[in-house]
């Protein structure tokens, strides 16, 4: 950005008035800063060669030819800030020097804020300028330029009818491509600095940050690329053209990057009420997330692939797939770099984030019910675009935790976690691998690993006790919250749109049944009705399977998956964990000749875990070549030996998870992961052929119930035949 040239302000001055101009005498230093930052000057033939090229002419208060000095310049400052634009214009000299520096911004700049804005950009300059210059100079000029900025919010009718936060947006919208580190730093010490007129935190930030979430609202994943000039977003101060999206997203990532400006942040974007379903999605940060392909509820069309009569061409619906994974994964990477740096200012905020998200968990528990075809149920709850990219947030938070798949910090996820209601308020009423409270048998459950004819050998005795109720610790680490946290917004997320989808297959399934019908025998009415209907269907069709398939959002739900996989094996074996205390040290799976009483605290493990990671693997099952790079995978055979060993831990013991029905759909699981790569048999991996499932079920516990045992073959022929 170009300084203005003398040239554009006055005319040159004649021969007579350069022979009139009396040679400089010496500037001090204090002098020659508050020219250079602030362009103003008392006498204009004192600017110097080193000095700015045109500076507002002033004399306060003092004599003409008086240089300013740090307490003399206060009170013409602030006079220079209430200046009327046309005496602005009037009151511009320029250097008559023949040698000068070009400064950003131009000294007859009107609006207050853009004023005050430049003269922290040539602040930071004229630090990086001279390095050598003495700090408590320029920290003073620092300290004056903030008690103004501070003043204008504080005391906004001294400025009318300026408005301070709009003009601080729109400066920081139009500079922050080529000053961006010089607005972060003016915005941390704009709510950092100490004040000397009562400024009031919450309001300032409240007045900057409604300016963002409002400009939010109107950002949708067609538009969120878009570049316009500035004019059409905000006050256009250097004609420049700007990408809304990036630029609210550049302002709240500077708000996210200071502890102090975080704060005001998450307190902004928290409801007040924590019961209020929908108040995180209306938040500055919950604009931001809910930008997707999938309308707010089922009564709005979809804003992409818009179907013909003539159908979707395959090129079209490529082009489209990839339009929209590319602009969701860039809107859930921005509210993530913003998350990741939140949470990384301190360990209350870290805090404040969790309760943020558990309590829009809690609150939209009821979407785990969304197959309710009543829209005044859905218009109340979150959009599905919000939850999914929400869950996408929080995969990225447990990435340093999920790979690889034996990571020591995995043991570091407290298996209590579900019984309090700190969190997620409804999960303790989740329905547990083992029944609690109550009297139960409780099994001794043996498991001898082999490598001859039968490679297990099973067997179990049981006896009536009462399984005691555990308190949960106060506190949970950051890591047992995050991963409880993830799995319970991808049920709520992207397991109701994956249910969704299915049905709507199912339906479509119906649908072309009776339309081959209703064209043999020649019914029109029903013919075009049906038509009309399956084209707004495949619009909606295509846009939940291109939610589903996010190339990014699925590689990490497998990655969570593995790690969950082998959690869940470990827990198995390890000791009761009653206590705050967790385990340190991965124990054997399936040790030779030793018994291992089961744990109390697979009472208090949700099957949700477990069901997710079903759900995930079918997905990715029925949906091999639509999953961009997950498609390809060479998976590694450390994962597939983690969910091979969480069936074969969990699936044939009664002892250790009660509902047959859950683990029989472990076959189906073991089905679907057999068909990932096969080449993982090559590798050494272990048998999962029908005939090995029949065993291990032939083989459990052989006082179950002999329904249970005909539940889980229900499961496993199919998933033999299919193999």
């Amino acid at each position: 950005m170009e300084d203005i040239n003398m040239a554009d302000l006055t005319q040159s001055s004649s021969p007579q008035l350069k022979a009139d101009i009396k040679p400089p005498r010496p500037a001090s230093v204090e002098n020659s800063l508050i020219q250079n930052i602030l362009l103003i000057t008392r006498d204009g033939q004192y600017l110097g060669t080193n000095g700015p090229a045109a500076a507002i002419a002033f004399s306060g208060n003092g004599a003409v030819g008086e240089l300013f000095d740090l307490d003399s310049v206060t009170h013409p400052f602030f006079e220079r800030l209430l200046m009327p634009a046309d005496q602005l214009g009037k009151s511009v000299v320029r250097n008559p020097a023949g040698k000068w520096i070009n400064r950003f911004g131009r000294p007859d700049q009107t609006d207050v804020v853009a004023y005050l804005g430049e003269c922290w950009i040539r602040l930071q300059q004229e630090k990086l300028r001279s390095p050598a210059e003495d700090p408590v100079l320029l920290g003073r000029i620092e300290g004056l330029i903030l008690e103004n900025l501070q003043l204008g919010f504080q005391v906004p009718d001294l400025f009318a009818p300026q408005s301070f936060p709009t003009q601080l947006v729109g400066f920081y919208f139009t500079t922050k491509d080529q000053h961006g580190e010089h607005l972060t730093t003016l915005i941390h010490k704009l709510f950092t600095h100490p004040s000397s007129c009562d400024f009031n935190l919450p309001d300032a930030s409240s007045a900057i940050l409604t300016i963002l979430r409002d400009k939010a609202k109107t950002i949708t994943l067609m538009n969120m690329m878009v570049y316009k000039a500035a004019e059409a977003y905000t006050i256009d101060l250097y004609g420049v053209s700007l990408c809304l999206f990036e630029a609210v997203v550049h302002f709240v990532s500077t708000f996210s990057t200071n502890p102090i400006t975080a704060k005001l942040l998450m307190d902004f974007c928290t409801p007040r009420n924590p019961r209020d379903t929908i108040g995180c999605e209306q938040s500055l940060l919950g604009l931001l997330l809910r930008l997707s392909c999938l309308p707010e509820h089922n009564d709005v069309p979809p804003e992409f692939f818009e179907s013909k009569a003539a159908g979707i061409g395959a090129s079209e619906i490529a082009s489209t797939e990839k339009f929209v994974w590319s602009n969701t994964e860039r809107a859930i990477d921005a509210v993530f770099g913003v998350v990741n740096n939140i949470v990384r200012q301190s360990a209350e905020l870290r805090e404040a984030f969790l309760l943020w998200v558990g309590n829009c968990l809690s609150a939209n528990f009821a979407r785990a019910k969304m197959w309710q075809p009543n829209l005044q149920f859905q218009v109340s709850l979150c959009s599905d675009g919000f939850m999914m990219n929400l869950s996408a947030v929080l995969l990225r938070l447990c990435r340093p935790f999920m790979n690889p798949a034996a990571n020591p910090k995995i043991l570091k996820i407290h298996p209590l976690f579900a019984a309090s209601r700190k969190y997620l308020r409804q999960m303790a009423e989740e329905t547990t691998l083992l029944p609690k409270g109550q009297s139960q048998t409780v099994y001794e459950y043996c498991t001898v690993y082999s490598r001859e004819s039968q490679p297990f050998h099973l067997s179990s005795s049981y006896s009536e006790e009462k399984v005691p109720l555990l308190n949960p610790p106060a506190d949970f680490n950051f890591i047992t919250t995050c991963f409880f946290l993830c799995h319970e917004s991808i049920r709520l997320g992207w397991g109701v749109v994956w249910d969704r989808f299915g049905k709507l297959n199912k339906h479509l399934g119906e649908l072309e049944g009776r339309l081959e019908l209703a064209r043999e025998t020649n019914n029109q009415e029903e013919r075009h009705e049906i038509e009309q209907f399956m084209i707004k269907a495949a619009s909606r069709h295509l846009s939940m399977k291109a939610a589903l398939t996010l190339p990014q959002n699925l590689e990490l739900m497998i990655e969570l998956s593995v790690c969950t996989a082998t959690w869940l094996s470990q827990m198995a074996v390890q000791p009761s964990i009653t206590t705050a205390d967790l385990p340190s040290a991965y124990l054997p799976l399936f040790p030779t000749d030793l018994s291992v009483p089961v744990p109390v605290h697979l009472a208090y493990i949700p099957e949700l875990l477990l069901e997710n990671i079903l759900e995930v693997l079918h997905l990715h099952h029925r949906l091999p070549s639509t999953t961009g790079v997950t498609g390809n995978w060479s998976w590694q055979y450390e994962w597939m030996v983690e969910l091979m060993n969480v069936v074969l831990v969990y699936m044939p013991s009664p002892a250790r998870m009660r509902n047959p029905h859950l683990r029989g759909k472990m076959a189906m699981m073991m089905h679907n992961v057999r068909n990932i790569d096969r080449r993982t048999e090559r590798q050494g991996g272990r048998q999962t052929d029908g005939l090995k499932i029949r065993q291990i079920v032939s083989q459990t516990d052989r006082h179950n119930f002999f329904e249970n045992r005909i539940i889980m073959r229900r499961y496993i022929y199919p998933a033999d035949d299919a193999a």
